[in-house]
């Protein structure tokens, strides 16, 4: 529990809070995202966060954070999302099949958000 209040700690001095979001200050990839070391290695500093402030990650789900801020760590922003792997073969059945969205993100485990994408993607290469 010392250890949990430790790395909170750390984790603040580098956060900067406004209304809205926590934006990390401390190191940041050429792409925007926070990065912290933790026991010599670098890490999201979202992933951190969520460990921290939130719980443990799931194994298959990623950190995304829900107000689109590429530095945000706050952790009413943070959410986890689900990694899904489709194959080619599953990719094609989504891309050409008659069914609804709906029907298709249900049995292939996605959003109909994705099957949408996937639609329109492969419109553009056949």
């Amino acid at each position: 529990m010392e250890a949990e209040a430790v790395r909170a700690s750390r984790l603040l001095l580098h956060v900067e809070k406004t209304p809205g979001c926590w934006y990390w200050r401390g190191n940041v990839s050429d792409c925007g995202y926070g990065r912290v070391r933790v026991h010599g290695r670098l890490r999201a500093a979202r992933r951190v966060a969520y460990e921290t402030w939130v719980g443990p990650i799931p194994e298959n789900c990623l950190v995304g954070v829900s107000c689109h801020q590429r530095a945000c760590v706050r952790p009413g922003h943070l959410v986890l999302v689900r990694v899904v792997r489709l194959s080619l073969f599953q990719i094609a059945e989504i891309a050409h099949s008659e069914l609804s969205q709906s029907r298709l993100a249900m049995a292939f485990g996605v959003t109909p958000r994705h099957v949408r994408r996937l639609r329109r993607e492969s419109s553009l290469v056949s």
